[in-house]
């Protein structure tokens, strides 16, 4: 009983230790998410790029950079990473700002609608970067609840009751965020973080010139890669895609039809957005020509195809523009105009938007 007494008191120290360097140096920004956003937007409305600022939540980004609008922006994008190429650069029509986030599901489209709603700010257009697993019931992500209470307001303007968001359980939540002070894998990723820069804030910086060598989140939402992966070479790209054939594709495991509850939130959501007259675009992201035959040439996967045709009659129906295409040759995107498999380059971008 002394000996597990004495080994404990050893371990004391340790549990300290890691305890806080896992909260001062916090790679993930799990306990520091609100200031480090702040300061990113302060950043952006200067009309800087923020160059360098990674593991951040851009789900609280945001709600921070919404809230700190003073006027209604003319257009938006929501979506997922696969639409964060779309910029003015590639789109100058006015004011505009792209909302896309990471692995975004309808549920974050619906709460950064509600975000603009709430403040009084809605746009003129939203671009509405529909990827097909809005549609997969079997995809789920637990990032979006970060803003359940945007979500669970959106739904009810959309006359929707949805069970899942009253049965969130928010203390598991932040009960996995403290166990991470005590986690070995956060440690070690504390370490590698401090190993490679001196300190946490030297990795947030302006940069106007827009040429850093960091991954940049730019003033207008959208993004730039770091150096290295933007400039991988089309062989490189290519080997890298089909690296990933091997793997499953995440977001579209299950998917063999399209669930009628998610098709019902997303034509709600247009809809009640033409009635307060914002004009609704629906944007297909391509994917890499490889990747592309590979999905539908893979039985699981084949529902891809189906979900564009949806959108298409829907877009009829409606009488809403709808650009893009899964299919990259529809545009035509080549090989080299791919980051990865699934992420184009601005140059396939502007050919979407320049055709529309």
């Amino acid at each position: 009983m002394k000996q597990l007494a004495m080994k404990i008191l050893l371990l004391i120290p340790i549990v300290i230790a890691m305890v806080i360097i896992n909260l001062i140096v916090d790679p993930a920004h799990l306990f520091d998410s609100n200031s480090y956003a702040e300061k990113m937007v302060y950043i952006m409305q200067s009309g800087n790029s923020v160059a360098g600022a990674s593991n951040y939540d851009d789900r609280i980004l945001q709600k921070k950079y919404v809230e700190s609008i003073q006027k209604s922006i003319d257009t938006i994008v929501i979506g997922s990473s696969r639409c964060m190429q779309i910029s003015t650069a590639n789109y100058s029509k006015g004011s505009f700002f792209n909302n896309s986030v990471s692995d975004a599901i309808l549920k974050d489209d619906i709460a950064i609608v509600q975000l603009y709603r709430e403040n009084g700010l809605m746009p003129k257009q939203v671009i509405i970067c529909a990827d097909p697993w809005l549609f997969n019931a079997n995809y789920t992500q637990s990032r979006w609840k970060v803003l359940h209470t945007f979500y669970q307001k959106g739904i009810s303007w959309l006359g929707i009751n949805d069970k899942v968001v009253s049965n969130i359980d928010l203390e598991s939540i932040q009960i996995e965020k403290y166990l991470e002070l005590i986690s070995p894998a956060y440690l070690q990723n504390s370490l590698h973080f401090l190993e490679k820069y001196n300190k946490p804030d030297d990795l947030i910086y302006p940069d106007p010139a827009l040429d850093s060598k960091d991954i940049m989140k730019r003033s207008d939402g959208s993004i730039s890669y770091d150096e290295s992966f933007r400039n991988l070479d089309t062989q490189t790209v290519r080997n890298l895609v089909m690296s990933n054939m091997r793997d499953s594709e995440t977001s579209l495991e299950g998917f063999s039809q399209l669930d009628s509850q998610l098709q019902k939130e997303f034509e709600l959501l247009v809809v009640k957005l033409k009635k307060e007259g914002v004009k609704v675009t629906i944007f297909l992201s391509p994917y890499h020509p490889l990747y592309y035959s590979y999905l539908t040439s893979t039985d699981k996967y084949k529902t891809v195809m189906q979900v564009q045709n949806y959108l298409q009659d829907f877009a009829t129906k409606q009488s809403i523009q709808i650009i893009g295409s899964y299919n990259p040759n529809d545009i035509p995107c080549s090989e080299d105009e791919f980051y990865d498999q699934k992420h184009p380059k601005p140059v396939c971008i502007l050919k979407i938007i320049a055709n529309q």
